[in-house]
């Protein structure tokens, strides 16, 4: 296309002035002043036409076409949507864990820890952006949080508050329900988040972030929405039954293996920092 474009504009630019000067006159009339200027005029035209049509034929090639992405698709990908399912669905098996052995719901609980969830996975997203952003690892990630704000001071507060915020609610709901041993469990929860991203441990970078992913979202936090949903009259005791230990287990493996899986299109970029995710590991074995 760009070439048949190009000798089109080349043959327009060495029009003679002989035929421009008759086509004028066919509109114009025989010579005079007029004919001249509009002869001036045609061949201007066609030069800024032929011109403007190599600019978009090579401006807008399909190399450009395929690295140009709008800001709001860019703004989409960094948002992550699918990510806070890892809020939702321990939340979710947890409440239908509790119903399934008391027969109670409390919605009012249920939508306070899911907000306080959504506000944690959000402090997770951002600070990942924040760290990764530190080490170069998102040097060219266009849909990094840091490089569409331009500040990574401005993502870092906002992670934390997000953390403080979310923290606040599970709290508030533990003391309420009076399960201190459900807040131990979100609160260990957290700390696998920490380490797992955060300096100076940032552990997902020796290998232990599927570990760690498997013990917060699957017995910790599981387990701990369990508990405090479970409305019961009674003294709260650990009651851990067969039903929400295998939920447990089968949301951490599940929610491991979306971190698995999510290395697969960034191992050149996981090399390149020093990263060992567990492809890169298999990289170096097998390949």
């Amino acid at each position: 296309m760009c070439w048949m474009l190009g000798n089109a504009c080349k043959a327009c630019m060495d029009v003679p002035v002989s035929n421009a000067s008759r086509i004028s006159s066919d509109f114009h009339g025989k010579g005079g002043i007029m004919s001249g200027i509009h002869e001036k005029q045609y061949k201007i035209r066609s030069q800024r036409f032929c011109q403007q049509a190599l600019n978009e034929s090579t401006s807008g090639g399909s190399v450009n076409r395929k690295d140009d992405v709008s800001r709001g698709a860019l703004i989409w990908r960094a948002i992550k949507l699918p990510i806070y399912s890892v809020a939702l669905v321990p939340l979710t098996v947890g409440a239908a864990a509790a119903y399934l052995q008391t027969g109670v719901f409390s919605a009012k609980r249920y939508f306070t820890l899911l907000i306080s969830s959504v506000l944690i996975i959000t402090w997770l997203n951002l600070s990942n952006d924040v760290y990764d952003f530190d080490t170069g690892a998102d040097k060219n990630k266009k849909e990094s949080v840091v490089n569409l704000l331009g500040s990574r001071s401005g993502a870092f507060i906002a992670a934390y508050n997000c953390l403080i915020v979310g923290f606040v609610g599970v709290t508030w709901t533990s003391v309420s329900s009076g399960s201190i041993r459900a807040n131990l469990l979100l609160t260990w929860a957290i700390i696998c988040g920490y380490i797992y991203q955060c300096p100076p441990f940032r552990l997902s970078y020796q290998g232990l972030g599927e570990p760690l992913c498997f013990a917060a979202f699957g017995p910790f936090a599981s387990t701990a929405f369990y508990l405090l949903l479970r409305m019961t009259s009674g003294p709260h005791y650990f009651q851990l039954t067969a039903t929400v230990l295998s939920v447990s287990l089968l949301i951490g493996f599940t929610t491991t293996l979306i971190l698995f899986c999510s290395h697969f299109h960034q191992v050149e970029e996981d090399k390149a920092v020093g990263k060992i995710s567990p492809l890169v590991c298999f990289a170096k074995l097998f390949l």
